[in-house]
């Protein structure tokens, strides 16, 4: 079974219990007895999230409005303007947009005036292992170094480690190329899941475990960052998709984001005055994971009856 299968299963028994009234209690017996040893042999519950399972439903809407005008527009009819949380729903976003004569479409996601940590893998950022004295400046990328946390200029170029599962071990994977912070993260997304994670006191000894063991010196990148930019739904997800050089806030008003189909749909920032189509989501619901709080504030997507 592979990881990502094995993770979607273990999330569904995690919040099955909310839904117990929409269950044959057989049935869920019958799944728990199969997969519930798997989950905590890989420790499933700490090292996969929601959004691997259930994509969001897209709806590419061809009128030109700007991205006011389209946030109204998907709030009205649908649920809001497009969140995505990781590459498949990115890659369920590209396939929604169906003309090939459009070249930018908004989604959701806007600048605000507040930085905030957060991993690249979509998670909020609920642990934090800075050094002392750290994070000490306005960088917006961090590393690890013995043990412990420093923020670096993004633009700067380390080794860096993936979350991979490829390596059912550790589930982790050492780069040994030195790369630029979003270089990093292409090639992990590329090659692997993404920069690693790191969500707890468990996986912070979990991963200077592996680097002992792995014989890395010096300084490694992890996926932990920070910007200012947030959803429109006030999704959490920190997932981001950003175009070579962008966002660049050219002229001092680019607060919104739009996809760029000539650029295989990576994102740039852009004035919202723009009049562009632009993509909503629908059929969202958040539920409540007691067993691992990251989950808690992430939105799982259902979209008929719960976790069919």
């Amino acid at each position: 079974m592979s990881l990502s299968r094995l993770c979607c299963e273990c999330l569904l028994l995690n919040t099955r219990g909310l839904c117990s009234q929409k269950r044959e209690k057989k049935k869920d017996h019958e799944s728990r007895k199969t997969f519930l040893p798997l989950c905590h042999q890989h420790q499933i519950k700490t090292l996969c999230s929601v959004s691997e399972c259930v994509q969001r439903q897209y709806h590419f809407i061809n009128v030109k409005k700007n991205w006011t005008e389209s946030q109204r527009y998907c709030r009205e009819n649908y649920t809001d303007l497009a969140t995505v949380d990781n590459m498949n729903d990115m890659n369920e976003l590209k396939k929604s947009v169906n003309d090939e004569g459009v070249q930018r479409v908004w989604i959701g996601l806007e600048r605000t005036g507040h930085n905030k940590w957060q991993w690249s893998s979509g998670d909020p950022a609920l642990y934090l292992n800075w050094a002392n004295g750290q994070p000490d400046g306005s960088d917006e990328c961090a590393f690890m170094t013995n043990g412990q946390w420093h923020d670096g200029k993004c633009s700067d170029s380390w080794t860096f480690i993936c979350s991979s599962s490829n390596n059912m071990n550790t589930g982790l994977v050492f780069v040994n190329q030195t790369k630029k912070w979003r270089d990093a993260q292409s090639h992990c997304r590329q090659n692997h899941i993404d920069l690693v994670s790191v969500r707890n006191q468990n996986e912070s000894q979990q991963l200077q475990k592996f680097i002992n063991e792995s014989l890395i010196s010096g300084d490694v990148w992890i996926g932990l960052f920070r910007d200012s930019w947030r959803w429109s739904d006030q999704s959490n997800s920190s997932f981001r998709y950003w175009n070579t050089g962008e966002p660049d806030n050219n002229g001092g008003n680019e607060n919104c984001t739009a996809i760029e189909r000539n650029a295989q749909g990576q994102w740039l920032d852009i004035s919202c005055n723009n009049q562009f189509p632009f993509v909503c989501h629908e059929g969202e619901q958040i539920l409540t994971n007691t067993h691992n709080p990251s989950i808690t504030s992430r939105y799982l997507k259902v979209h008929t009856t719960c976790l069919t």
